[in-house]
Protein backbone atom coordinates (compact mmCIF):
# COMPACT_ATOMS: atom_id res chain seq x y z
CA UNK A 1 0.00 0.00 0.00
CA UNK A 2 1.57 3.24 -0.99
CA UNK A 3 1.71 6.49 1.33
CA UNK A 4 -1.01 8.32 -0.71
CA UNK A 5 -3.34 5.93 0.20
CA UNK A 6 -2.57 4.44 3.63
CA UNK A 7 -3.39 8.30 4.94
CA UNK A 8 -6.53 8.32 2.93
CA UNK A 9 -7.66 4.85 3.38
CA UNK A 10 -6.82 3.63 6.60
CA UNK A 11 -5.73 7.38 8.58
CA UNK A 12 -8.91 9.02 7.24
CA UNK A 13 -6.83 12.16 6.24
CA UNK A 14 -7.07 14.46 3.25
CA UNK A 15 -4.46 16.93 1.62
CA UNK A 16 -4.87 20.62 2.29
CA UNK A 17 -2.96 23.94 1.31
CA UNK A 18 -2.07 25.88 4.01
CA UNK A 19 -4.15 28.85 4.52
CA UNK A 20 -1.98 32.19 4.46
CA UNK A 21 -2.98 34.87 6.87
CA UNK A 22 -0.76 37.91 7.94
CA UNK A 23 1.20 37.82 11.12
CA UNK A 24 -0.35 39.23 13.61
CA UNK A 25 2.14 42.20 15.86
CA UNK A 26 1.77 41.96 19.63
CA UNK A 27 0.76 46.14 18.94
CA UNK A 28 -2.23 44.14 16.52
CA UNK A 29 -3.28 42.64 18.99
CA UNK A 30 -3.59 44.95 21.75
CA UNK A 31 -5.29 47.01 19.56
CA UNK A 32 -8.15 44.32 18.67
CA UNK A 33 -8.39 43.46 22.19
CA UNK A 34 -9.01 47.15 23.12
CA UNK A 35 -11.80 48.03 20.56
CA UNK A 36 -13.31 44.49 21.23
CA UNK A 37 -13.65 45.22 25.22
CA UNK A 38 -14.57 49.03 24.09
CA UNK A 39 -17.31 47.72 22.28
CA UNK A 40 -18.59 44.67 24.39
CA UNK A 41 -21.74 45.86 25.42
CA UNK A 42 -22.98 47.73 21.87
CA UNK A 43 -26.45 46.65 21.05
CA UNK A 44 -28.07 45.78 17.58
CA UNK A 45 -29.23 49.15 17.48
CA UNK A 46 -25.40 50.96 18.42
CA UNK A 47 -24.14 48.90 15.33
CA UNK A 48 -27.23 50.08 13.01
CA UNK A 49 -25.39 53.38 13.33
CA UNK A 50 -22.43 52.63 11.95
CA UNK A 51 -21.66 53.15 8.19
CA UNK A 52 -19.04 50.21 7.32
CA UNK A 53 -16.45 51.80 3.94
CA UNK A 54 -13.90 50.70 1.92
CA UNK A 55 -11.91 50.13 -1.13
CA UNK A 56 -11.18 46.62 -2.95
CA UNK A 57 -9.44 45.38 -6.48
CA UNK A 58 -11.88 43.51 -8.76
CA UNK A 59 -10.05 41.71 -11.75
CA UNK A 60 -12.13 41.40 -15.12
CA UNK A 61 -12.33 38.14 -16.63
CA UNK A 62 -10.75 36.77 -14.50
CA UNK A 63 -10.06 32.94 -15.11
CA UNK A 64 -11.03 30.43 -12.13
CA UNK A 65 -8.91 28.13 -10.78
CA UNK A 66 -8.65 24.90 -12.91
CA UNK A 67 -8.03 22.77 -9.88
CA UNK A 68 -11.29 23.08 -8.05
CA UNK A 69 -13.48 25.01 -10.46
CA UNK A 70 -15.95 22.13 -12.06
CA UNK A 71 -18.82 22.14 -14.20
CA UNK A 72 -21.30 19.43 -14.05
CA UNK A 73 -22.44 18.36 -17.64
CA UNK A 74 -23.05 15.04 -19.53
CA UNK A 75 -20.64 15.89 -21.77
CA UNK A 76 -17.59 18.26 -22.33
CA UNK A 77 -18.50 19.97 -26.00
CA UNK A 78 -21.93 21.29 -23.80
CA UNK A 79 -19.92 23.43 -21.58
CA UNK A 80 -19.52 27.24 -21.91
CA UNK A 81 -15.87 28.28 -22.37
CA UNK A 82 -14.47 31.07 -19.97
CA UNK A 83 -13.49 33.64 -21.95
CA UNK A 84 -10.28 35.47 -21.19
CA UNK A 85 -8.44 38.20 -22.86
CA UNK A 86 -4.33 38.43 -22.39
CA UNK A 87 -4.03 41.82 -20.04
CA UNK A 88 -7.21 41.61 -18.06
CA UNK A 89 -7.92 44.99 -16.80
CA UNK A 90 -7.96 45.66 -13.11
CA UNK A 91 -10.24 48.08 -11.16
CA UNK A 92 -10.67 49.45 -8.08
CA UNK A 93 -13.62 50.53 -6.72
CA UNK A 94 -14.77 52.97 -3.04
CA UNK A 95 -18.29 51.73 -1.65
CA UNK A 96 -20.24 52.15 2.05
CA UNK A 97 -22.75 50.79 3.33
CA UNK A 98 -25.33 50.29 6.47
CA UNK A 99 -27.61 47.89 7.74
CA UNK A 100 -30.14 49.44 5.54
CA UNK A 101 -28.77 50.93 2.66
CA UNK A 102 -25.48 51.43 0.22
CA UNK A 103 -23.97 54.39 -1.49
CA UNK A 104 -22.95 54.59 -5.21
CA UNK A 105 -19.72 52.72 -5.89
CA UNK A 106 -17.17 55.27 -6.81
CA UNK A 107 -14.91 53.91 -9.60
CA UNK A 108 -10.86 54.92 -9.09
CA UNK A 109 -9.71 55.68 -12.64
CA UNK A 110 -6.76 53.19 -13.81
CA UNK A 111 -3.48 54.52 -13.05
CA UNK A 112 -4.90 57.07 -10.28
CA UNK A 113 -3.16 56.89 -6.69
CA UNK A 114 -5.89 57.00 -4.35
CA UNK A 115 -3.75 59.30 -1.86
CA UNK A 116 -5.43 61.78 0.25
CA UNK A 117 -6.28 64.49 -2.30
CA UNK A 118 -7.57 61.90 -3.91
CA UNK A 119 -9.55 60.62 -1.21
CA UNK A 120 -10.66 63.45 0.51
CA UNK A 121 -11.78 65.49 -2.34
CA UNK A 122 -13.52 62.23 -4.87
CA UNK A 123 -14.54 59.97 -3.12
CA UNK A 124 -15.46 61.27 0.85
CA UNK A 125 -16.40 65.27 -0.52
CA UNK A 126 -18.34 63.40 -3.53
CA UNK A 127 -19.44 59.71 -3.56
CA UNK A 128 -19.79 59.55 0.65
CA UNK A 129 -21.15 63.09 1.14
CA UNK A 130 -23.94 62.39 -1.19
CA UNK A 131 -24.85 59.32 0.33
CA UNK A 132 -24.92 60.77 4.17
CA UNK A 133 -27.06 63.35 2.28
CA UNK A 134 -29.82 61.21 1.82
CA UNK A 135 -32.82 61.71 4.01
CA UNK A 136 -35.38 59.35 1.79
CA UNK A 137 -37.02 57.12 3.87
CA UNK A 138 -38.36 54.45 1.13
CA UNK A 139 -36.51 53.59 -2.23
CA UNK A 140 -34.21 50.76 -3.50
CA UNK A 141 -31.03 50.87 -1.31
CA UNK A 142 -29.40 53.03 -3.15
CA UNK A 143 -31.72 56.16 -2.59
CA UNK A 144 -32.97 55.52 0.76
CA UNK A 145 -31.46 57.54 3.93
CA UNK A 146 -28.17 55.19 5.24
CA UNK A 147 -29.61 55.18 8.27
CA UNK A 148 -32.65 56.37 10.22
CA UNK A 149 -31.05 58.47 12.96
CA UNK A 150 -28.31 60.52 10.60
CA UNK A 151 -27.24 62.67 13.15
CA UNK A 152 -25.83 59.72 15.19
CA UNK A 153 -23.94 57.92 12.61
CA UNK A 154 -20.36 56.63 13.28
CA UNK A 155 -17.99 56.40 9.66
CA UNK A 156 -16.08 53.38 9.30
CA UNK A 157 -12.49 53.19 7.48
CA UNK A 158 -9.67 51.46 8.13
CA UNK A 159 -5.95 52.81 8.29
CA UNK A 160 -5.36 52.55 4.62
CA UNK A 161 -2.90 55.92 4.41
CA UNK A 162 -5.56 57.94 2.56
CA UNK A 163 -7.61 56.98 5.46
CA UNK A 164 -5.58 58.63 7.95
CA UNK A 165 -3.64 61.28 6.30
CA UNK A 166 -4.20 64.78 8.23
CA UNK A 167 -6.48 66.50 6.03
CA UNK A 168 -9.19 62.83 5.77
CA UNK A 169 -8.69 63.13 9.72
CA UNK A 170 -9.86 67.08 9.46
CA UNK A 171 -12.12 66.43 6.93
CA UNK A 172 -13.71 63.98 8.88
CA UNK A 173 -13.76 66.22 11.90
CA UNK A 174 -16.05 69.10 10.09
CA UNK A 175 -18.06 67.01 8.09
CA UNK A 176 -19.64 63.62 10.11
CA UNK A 177 -21.39 63.68 13.47
CA UNK A 178 -18.69 61.07 14.55
CA UNK A 179 -16.39 58.87 12.88
CA UNK A 180 -13.69 56.26 14.62
CA UNK A 181 -10.14 57.93 14.55
CA UNK A 182 -7.35 56.39 13.23
CA UNK A 183 -5.81 55.62 16.40
CA UNK A 184 -9.46 53.84 18.07
CA UNK A 185 -9.88 51.40 14.81
CA UNK A 186 -7.57 48.31 14.99
CA UNK A 187 -4.72 47.56 12.61
CA UNK A 188 -5.43 45.19 10.30
CA UNK A 189 -2.76 45.08 7.76
CA UNK A 190 0.86 44.03 8.14
CA UNK A 191 3.59 45.83 7.26
CA UNK A 192 5.38 45.73 4.19
CA UNK A 193 8.07 43.65 5.62
CA UNK A 194 5.63 41.58 7.72
CA UNK A 195 3.86 40.82 4.20
CA UNK A 196 7.65 39.87 2.82
CA UNK A 197 8.11 37.59 5.67
CA UNK A 198 4.31 35.37 5.71
CA UNK A 199 4.72 34.89 1.61
CA UNK A 200 1.62 37.67 1.09
CA UNK A 201 3.68 40.23 -1.34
Amino acid sequence: MSVHRYLRKSLGVKPYKRPRKPRLTIKMKENRVKFAVTHKDWAVGDWNSVLWSDESPFQLFQIPNRQNDRVWSKEAASMQPCMKVKFPAKIQVWGMMSHQALSELHIIPQGETVNGDYYGIKILAGTCKDAIHRRAKNGSVLERSMTSAMSGIIFMQDGAPAHTAKLTQEWCEHNLPAFWHKAEWPETRPTSIQSRICGLS
